[in-house]
């Protein structure tokens, strides 16, 4: 496996070797080269900060912390790089494999934010006892995967058993009286939500059966389907949330066992067909 390391490879060998106060001078230089560069007069602006620095403790602080954006990363991020989980960067941490360079107050919650150089990631890479460490953790790590894949393959399997076992119920009605039905859980369906949102209903008003009844077909279609699926059927009985696998199953197994159950004592069920056949338009 190979390290990759952000673009700042040619600034690693200065790294490694750099004081704080040089590797500051370099990268000043540097960033404000590039803002000056295009002005005709040249500024000596590395001069003028490391002399205010010399003697300003804010202006130290804020440059100590320029500098280790540029030369830092984040635990999340060190942890990301070496490719390991929390618990083992703690303990390489607590083996004295790497330690954080610099540490301030989280602003966001308690305890510190750690930043690690880059530098240092690398040395700890190419530690002995860190590739033993890594070597017995990769192992584990793959052997844990394992068991974990088999245990969700048996889960999905008695979720499917339990899907395709289920005593799916459909009540008959006429298909002459359906459409009233439906029409009449509509509107009541719209009252409660109207009224429950009061405070928010604004400029909203709450339609009418006659609204209802000329509503556009393949609503009017929508709104059979929801009534017989949720009102003629056992459909919101049906407890299973919590089961692995079963959002990756809802369309393909229960979906599909429901739609053709239904399809049996209504063939017109999600088929966008009831309106034209059973209503006079």
């Amino acid at each position: 496996m190979c390290l990759t390391l952000p673009s700042l490879e040619l600034l690693l060998n200065r790294i490694r070797k750099a004081e704080l106060q040089n590797l500051a001078e370099l990268l000043l230089t540097q960033r404000m080269f590039e803002t000056f560069s295009s002005k005709s007069k040249m500024v000596d602006y590395r001069a003028a900060i490391m002399k205010r620095a010399g003697n300003n403790k804010l202006v130290r602080a804020k440059l100590k912390r320029y500098l280790y954006s540029h030369v830092t990363t984040t635990a999340t991020d060190t942890r990301n790089l070496l490719g390991v989980n929390v618990r083992f960067f703690n303990k390489i941490q607590n083996l004295g494999l790497i330690c954080a360079a610099y540490a301030e107050k989280n602003p966001f919650g308690s305890g510190e934010v750690k930043y690690f150089t880059y530098a240092d990631i690398v040395k700890c890479y190419e530690n002995a006892v860190f590739k033993a460490e890594k070597a017995h953790y990769d192992a584990t790590h793959a052997k844990n995967q394992q068991r974990a894949k088999k245990a969700a393959e048996t889960k999905f399997a008695q979720t499917k058993a339990i899907i395709d076992n289920l005593d799916i119920r459909v009540q008959k009605v006429k298909s002459a009286k359906l459409f009233k039905n439906a029409l009449d859980s509509k509107l009541k369906f719209e009252t409660e939500k109207y009224y429950e949102r009061m405070p928010e209903r604004m400029d909203w008003e709450l339609p009418t059966l006659q609204d209802l009844q000329n509503a556009p077909v393949a609503d009017q279609n929508r709104w059979v389907d929801n009534y017989i699926r949720h009102q003629l059927t056992n459909y919101d009985d049906i407890d299973i949330e919590g089961l692995v696998g079963v959002h990756q199953m809802y369309a393909a197994d229960l979906r599909a066992k429901m739609t053709a159950k239904i399809r049996q004592v209504y063939p017109f069920y999600r088929m966008d067909t009831y309106v034209q056949n059973y209503l006079e338009r």
